[in-house]
């Protein structure tokens, strides 16, 4: 059963075996409509209460930032605004389940995974396993993400003609991850390996045939204060600072 349930996916989810361990499970979790309601009620609070902190944080003091752990370097990347209602493009709330109702334990607002096994498996799983996905017809919402924040760009004059999702391209659940989203955004954009890109010129740029081919939107799948610390490994030049100054 289990190969009939996953290997017809794999061509996008191709991790469902994951550290030598099975990833993911042969099987089905039946959820109520209420609790479905009780996710999605408590997703749009909270995606609230976010964006006044955010909003809040991004007008602090260094002072604060450092505290909160943000490197130095992405001092100037944080305080970036472009759409103040929207925290993040997209973003990952986890919940546990209590005898109290469900609570966050995380927001993980930069790094998102688990989406191509929250929207695409999950449709596949239900399907074979005969029950309604809870998240039918709900792709269509990261599309509006993505044309919504684009948008953005356009109306505060940001060029906009070069898009490039990145992650790293021997991570087979960050590529697919990444190159899942591009192909939900509508957009007209590449898939580069981080490893692939360079700067030149003061520019981001992807590495497309020996050529240096700039980029204006950037959707990357690689913590911002991983990027502030990454070296090139031939030179050591600082690529990750000059990337987010």
């Amino acid at each position: 059963m289990r190969e009939q349930l996953y290997g017809p996916l794999r061509a996008v989810f191709s991790w469902d075996w994951l550290d030598e361990m099975e990833y993911g499970l042969a099987g089905i979790h039946y959820i109520t409509p209420e609790f479905r309601q009780e996710i999605s009620l408590a997703t749009e609070a909270l995606g609230k209460i976010y964006a006044k902190t955010v909003f809040a944080v991004q007008s602090a003091d260094e002072e604060l930032l450092l505290e909160l752990g943000i490197p130095k370097e992405a001092l100037l990347a944080v305080r970036v605004l472009v759409k103040p209602e929207m925290v993040t493009v997209i973003g990952r709330f986890d919940f546990v389940q209590t005898d109290e109702g469900i609570k966050m334990i995380e927001f993980n607002a930069d790094t998102p995974t688990s989406v191509v096994e929250a929207f695409f498996v999950n449709a596949k799983a239900c399907t074979y396993f005969g029950a309604k996905t809870p998240n039918e017809g709900m792709e269509v919402q990261i599309k509006k993400a993505f044309t919504g924040i684009l948008e953005s760009y356009k109306e505060q004059g940001y060029a906009t003609d070069s898009i490039v999702f990145s992650a790293l391209g021997w991570h087979d659940e960050d590529r697919n991850t990444v190159k899942y989203l591009m192909n939900q955004s509508g957009l007209e954009a590449k898939f580069v390996a981080l490893e692939d890109l360079r700067v030149s010129e003061d520019r981001l740029c992807a590495l497309i045939d020996e050529q240096f081919i700039p980029i204006d939107v950037w959707y990357r799948l690689h913590a911002l204060e991983k990027l502030a610390m990454d070296n090139d490994e031939c030179d050591e030049y600082p690529t990750g600072v000059r990337i987010v100054v």
